[in-house]
């Protein structure tokens, strides 16, 4: 996949093509960042995404045997994204993909489709942390709670129930009812997205059992899977109730981890199946030193993203806005503070602070080493195209992550910083758990 992205000739399937859309969606979010934040001359990095995706999309209207002109056509690019390819070669080339079950095929693209939603999804809960709107709606609705309020009576309604909450009376006293709008619709839209891919899910689930495209090896990670968005589903609403207590003005960062955590745990799981249907990814890279070495990768990320959960839920970003200095020393003052060694390092602001950075610089090291350890193997293509993009992707993090730190005390900047932090943290894990399957076993059957 994307061997020529930028030259119109050729033809390529509707894996490529979702994934060009997914690729041009995300970057004109963060060329909008970037714009709004730094320079209006930003809009000119729109032009070579704009040829990015005309040329993917005329690709994609070659393998369906039509001008890449079509594309041009209102929602015809649509009909792209489902339509399947011509089958041999036709005028605009070979077919661009080997035969393979397509049963597989079309289960993995509804997966894919789900991993785009849960990205949205955490992206989503991300800024509804960090505009402080997590506890506007204080009520779990399954069904009615789809419809925000119609009203200006209905508006008054909730705004009266979220008055009684500590974080209103202790923290936004000065809300107006404009104000309450803006923190409710990001708690509602946070809320109606996961609804939305619980029905993504299930009318994808009853299609495919109806169509009989399931066969025996899908059954227990179908089940695994909606459980496990069940139980999220779950720890949400735990977490929210953790805010709603006496005393407590914003939902407890030990809660608003284990919820992110268990989000990225979900992603993982959802990709890995997915990738496991795919063709293109049975091509594996064999080598038990660099399997061990992404699998420590592995636990030293998992627990920078506790601690970077752990840092958004106690705001322990604006603790020290510094670097490379922590308030001007390299061990902060205040460390230890607790008496417990444990809870210093799970409740002290500063200390959390200290740890997120050591174990970003340790694992910055060790994508290093990983990254240098390949260079001279001779990889298949796909393999080194995720290695060179978990690299790039590290040290695009790495800045996100001393912009964040900077910024810590401009509430604007901060917020469009830590999401974008949040959403590179997410394609990171998708990436080392990409590199983790192709290092594994092929399946027997592909």
């Amino acid at each position: 996949m994307f061997k020529k992205p930028f030259s119109f000739e050729g033809r390529i399937r509707r894996t490529e093509y979702g994934l060009s859309v997914i690729i041009y969606s995300f970057s004109c979010f963060f060329v909008l960042l970037f714009t709004l934040i730094f320079a209006r001359a930003g809009v000119l990095l729109y032009i070579p995404l704009v040829i990015f995706m005309l040329a993917q999309g005329a690709k994609r209207c070659h393998d369906m045997g039509n001008s890449g002109w079509w594309q041009l056509i209102p929602f015809f690019p649509i009909i792209m994204l489902f339509q399947k390819g011509q089958t041999g070669s036709n005028q605009y080339g070979d077919n661009p993909n080997p035969p393979f079950d397509d049963n597989r095929k079309q289960v993995a693209y509804w997966l894919l489709i789900g991993v785009a939603m849960i990205i949205v999804q955490v992206l989503l809960g991300g800024i509804t942390r960090l505009t402080e709107s997590g506890l506007s709606i204080t009520e779990w609705k399954p069904i009615t709670g789809v419809l925000p309020p119609l009203t200006d009576a209905d508006w008054q309604t909730e705004f009266q129930k979220y008055q009684h909450t500590d974080q209103f009376r202790f923290f936004h006293q000065h809300y107006t009812i404009s104000d309450f709008k803006f923190i409710f619709f990001w708690e509602w839209f946070h809320r109606v997205w996961a609804r939305l891919i619980g029905v993504v899910f299930l009318i994808g689930f009853v299609y495919f059992i109806a169509r009989k495209k399931f066969d025996k090896t899908m059954v227990a990670p179908m089940v695994f899977l909606f459980l496990f968005g069940a139980l999220q589903g779950a720890i949400g609403w735990i977490m929210v109730q953790s805010g709603l207590v006496p005393d407590r003005y914003f939902v407890g960062h030990i809660e608003l981890t284990t919820h992110f955590v268990a989000a990225l745990m979900l992603l993982s799981f959802t990709l890995w199946f997915a990738l496991s249907l795919l063709p293109g990814m049975q091509q594996k890279f064999r080598s038990k030193w660099h399997s061990n070495m992404l699998m420590m990768m592995l636990v030293v990320f998992t627990l920078q993203l506790i601690y970077g959960g752990f840092m958004a839920g106690i705001k322990a970003a604006q603790t020290a806005p510094t670097w490379p200095s922590i308030n001007g020393k390299m061990i902060p003052d205040h460390m230890g503070a607790d008496a417990s060694m444990f809870y210093d390092a799970t409740h002290n602001p500063i200390t959390i602070h200290f740890i997120h950075r050591g174990i970003a610089y340790l694992l910055f090291v060790l994508s290093l080493i990983f990254f240098f350890s390949t260079s001279k193997i001779s990889l298949p293509t796909v393999f080194k195209k995720f290695r060179n993009g978990f690299m790039v992707l590290v040290l695009l993090q790495v800045t996100l992550g001393i912009m964040s730190l900077l910024y810590a005390t401009s509430k604007t900047a901060f917020i469009w910083f830590a999401a974008a932090h949040q959403f590179v943290a997410m394609l990171l894990v998708m990436c080392l758990v990409t590199l983790i399957f192709l290092t594994g076993k092929s399946r027997g059957n592909e």
